[in-house]
């Protein structure tokens, strides 16, 4: 199993680049980071919500 992270902000899906042109590519990391062992997280960043959520998904054998 491989787990996905995907990345919304105030409720619209977003890409990583998206996130990292707006914050950085370390405060992403660092994010990420903190975050794993939960399944979802919410940061409030600039009166925005950025939300990480990580899901298992299987790979193909």
């Amino acid at each position: 199993m491989a787990i996905k992270t995907s990345f919304s902000l105030d409720g619209k899906k977003i890409t990583r680049k998206v996130i990292q042109d707006l914050i950085g590519e370390e405060a992403v990391k660092r994010l990420i980071d903190h975050a794993k062992g939960n399944s979802t997280v919410d940061y409030f960043m600039n009166g925005q919500k950025l939300t990480i959520e990580f899901t298992e998904t299987q790979t193909a054998e």
